[in-house]
């Protein structure tokens, strides 16, 4: 399997809010070090918008692991 290759940006480029899709799966990338050298990368589903009365402009996202449970579970 071959893939084209691209130049990658030295940033990173969040997915906007209006473009987050319920029950997609995301990942967030961080760092424990100033340096980035020592990243911790973590799986998300994104569960919805604006859930709980008064919210506005907020985004919900599950954790993979609780997700991956209930799915087990039933």
């Amino acid at each position: 399997m071959y893939f084209d290759g691209r130049e990658l940006k030295p940033y990173a480029e969040p997915v906007l809010s209006n473009e987050l899709q319920e029950g997609a799966v995301y990942f967030a990338v961080n760092y424990v070090d100033d340096e980035m050298l020592i990243p911790l990368m973590e799986t998300l589903v994104f569960v919805g918008r604006n859930l709980e009365p008064g919210d506005v402009g907020t985004v919900y996202f599950q954790d993979v692991e609780s997700i991956h449970t209930s799915y087990t579970s039933a």
